[in-house]
């Protein structure tokens, strides 16, 4: 099972190319709207993604990763989060290893003001015994 994180900013009328040239950190995936994703389906909005997934156990604290790279890269989000067309900031969680943490994810008060500033949402998913999956925040695009 893949455990991890993804950065996810988007929508129908943004446009990638200009809202990541001035930047120096470059997305992992960059994806038009209309364009086919990886599963086949077409893609309803324009969107650009960073990510870390890994294969089975995360072995490392995947919440304050994802945020320190938000708060090390934050001039450049926030210059793309200030961008036309954006519907959508979101950061997503996904956790497959239910004795981890207990599905817990904690959020110190500067992390959630970084969050805040930026105007992102969050989705958590944590899948535990017998593929049971709960599922907070916005789905992904």
């Amino acid at each position: 099972m893949t455990t991890g994180f993804n950065i996810l900013i988007g929508g129908e009328a943004f446009d990638p190319a200009s809202a990541i040239s001035g930047i120096n950190l470059k997305p992992d995936v960059v994806i038009q709207r209309g364009e086919k994703l990886q599963n086949g389906s077409v893609s309803s909005t324009a969107f650009v993604e960073w990510s870390d997934w890994r294969v089975g156990e995360y072995d490392l604290d995947m919440v304050a990763e994802a945020l320190d790279f938000l708060a090390a890269h934050r001039e450049d989000f926030s210059l793309i989060c200030g961008s036309t067309g954006i519907e959508y900031r979101m950061i997503n969680f996904v956790d497959h290893v239910p004795g981890q943490h207990g599905g817990m994810f904690e959020l110190d008060r500067d992390q959630i003001g970084l969050l805040h500033d930026l105007g992102f949402e969050v989705s958590i998913q944590v899948s535990e015994r017998n593929d049971k999956v709960e599922q907070v925040g916005a789905p992904n695009p």
